[in-house]
């Protein structure tokens, strides 16, 4: 498995794979997440992108943060990563908190990304979100919580209605992966979560963006989506229907349409 140790001593666990030859894709995951959330889609783009998928610290095989840190720094770990594997320019999806890392990237490192496709990611912190992400870190310190009890609190929050009653998904989530990150380090990315604003550094992102969103996020509505959208000098917005908080797992085969013809692949 490779690792990545950057200039501060932190080692970032990535794959790369697809054809080195065609177009560059860095997949950034979110909050609590491994670079398996893009399983779903990874079949489907491998023989028209070159792509790399990446754990962010304190997620997945990569090494664990000793304290706090930002939004900026997880940014900070995906250029030395790009640069660090000549893996530029090249089109970012971020997921979630994945968009966040993203977004910041392309204003302070602009000559690393082509284009932005940002699912279910704003520009900062509403007010309701800070209150998800609060209750998320009260319920993970609860000792008297199983994960079953946790999850059965946080899915209608994250997943649409259309998932949950499909087959047997609802009962799946409810089941461990067994690949959870550490209470600790859960705790570390949702409080970089909770002081992510870039309001004032949106201008600045001048590449080609697609934000893309489900009518059923509660968090990231499309009216939030939309906002964004106007707020960014190049960018578009997309509200897939039906969908939740999870595009890359509710909705894959429209996520792989929307990477495709940002990359104009044919």
């Amino acid at each position: 498995m490779p690792y990545f140790t950057h200039c501060k001593n932190f080692s970032i666990h990535y794959e790369r794979n697809g054809d080195p030859s065609k177009p560059r894709l860095a997949l950034i995951a979110g909050l609590g997440r491994d670079k398996h959330v893009w399983d779903k889609i990874l079949p489907a783009l491998l023989p028209n992108y070159s792509i790399l998928c990446m754990d962010n610290r304190d997620a997945g095989k990569s090494d664990a943060a000793l304290t706090d840190y930002s939004i900026q720094t997880m940014a900070d770990d995906l250029q030395y990563l790009l640069e660090g594997l000549n893996f530029f320019p090249c089109t970012l999806v971020g997921h979630s908190m994945g968009g966040f890392i993203a977004m910041t990237l392309a204003y302070q490192a602009s000559k690393l990304v082509n284009k932005l496709i940002i699912c279910n990611a704003g520009s900062h912190q509403s007010e309701f979100g800070k209150g998800y992400l609060n209750s998320r870190i009260q319920w993970i310190e609860d000792s008297k919580l199983s994960y079953k009890a946790r999850m059965t609190r946080i899915i209608p929050w994250l997943y649409g209605k259309a998932y949950l009653a499909r087959g047997n998904n609802y009962q799946n989530l409810l089941q461990s992966p067994g690949n959870l990150p550490a209470k600790e380090n859960f705790i570390r990315q949702a409080h970089a979560c909770l002081d992510y604003d870039i309001r004032d550094h949106l201008s600045a992102i001048g590449c080609e963006v697609e934000v893309v969103t489900g009518d059923e996020d509660k968090r990231i509505t499309p009216t939030v989506a939309k906002q964004l959208a106007r707020q960014l000098p190049q960018a578009k917005s997309t509200i897939l229907a039906g969908i939740g908080h999870v595009i890359p797992i509710e909705a894959p085969e429209a996520l792989i349409d929307i990477i495709n013809q940002n990359v104009k692949i044919r």
